[in-house]
């Protein structure tokens, strides 16, 4: 695809403070800022109470649409808080009711799976929401965090498997990713690896961390960990390089920080932007 049709958006996760004391402000502000993707972090709650809205209940779902509606703001896809307590039939609906909302098709999981035993038990947990009607009307993909870049055991590899990430692809054939190519980073990856994926991204989510983070080293993370994109230690100048080889990347590319407590997350945010346009070559 052309590079200059890439668009840029936010993830509703990282942006919880401020959702919550002015939604409407924060999208009004992202979109000024050159950011035209809205991607909400739904859950099966349907009022929002006393949570930060990161975690988008249905009745704060219907108030960022109408105010995407409002503004030219796009959501093109979804990221849906569950674990394997919820029914996938329920969590269906969920996603069904948004994509009569909205349109929006491509619905997004991600588990944090450790080990491959794990793996397992997401990978059947993924094909029984994929089951229970998802192929109807949407796609499901994979959202990675560091977790899933452990590396498993070698006498409880099958074929090619070397992560758990492997697994989950494996148990999982249809599924897409979006991947996090910060956590992946985080987890201790190496790039060359990466591009076994390359197939399967749809869309791309970035991140970055403040020294003296360390791959590999799975150490609890901290608010203050998170930079800017390509203000940090992560890749960045790598998957967007290596886009056009991506072949069913949709150009959608989110700057997905999920904290910033020393600029905040707006200005944070214009940084991110200006450092991905930068790397893209504009």
């Amino acid at each position: 695809m052309n590079r200059r049709d890439i668009r840029y958006g936010i993830q509703s996760f990282g942006f919880k403070k401020e959702l919550t004391e002015d939604l409407e402000g924060t999208l009004r502000a992202a979109k000024e800022n050159g950011y035209d993707v809205f991607e909400p972090l739904l859950t099966l709650k349907k009022t929002q109470g006393d949570e930060l809205k990161g975690f988008v209940a249905q009745d704060t779902f219907e108030e960022a649409v109408r105010v995407c509606r409002e503004i030219g703001m796009d959501i093109m896809s979804a990221h849906v808080a569950i674990g394997l307590e919820d029914a996938p039939e329920a969590v269906v609906a969920l996603m069904k009711k948004a994509n009569a909302m909205t349109g929006v098709s491509r619905f997004v999981i991600g588990g944090q799976v450790n080990t491959k035993a794990e793996a397992l038990k997401w990978s059947d947990y993924l094909n029984r929401i994929l089951d229970a009607g998802l192929r109807d009307f949407g796609t499901l993909l994979y959202h990675n965090h560091g977790n899933e870049f452990h590396v498993i055991p070698e006498e409880e590899r099958e074929g090619d498997e070397y992560y758990v990430m492997d697994a989950i692809i494996a148990g999982v054939p249809e599924m897409m990713l979006e991947p996090d190519f910060g956590w992946a980073w985080f987890g201790g990856a190496a790039y060359e690896d990466m591009k076994k994926y390359y197939e399967k991204i749809e869309l791309v989510h970035l991140k970055d961390f403040y020294p003296p983070v360390k791959p590999g080293a799975f150490e609890p993370t901290v608010p203050e960990c998170f930079s800017p994109i390509g203000e940090g230690l992560a890749w960045l100048d790598e998957p967007l390089r290596d886009l056009e080889l991506m072949p069913n990347f949709a150009g959608l590319i989110i700057p997905d920080q999920d904290f910033d407590e020393r600029i905040g997350m707006a200005e944070a945010g214009r940084i991110s932007l200006a450092n991905v346009k930068k790397a893209l070559g504009f």
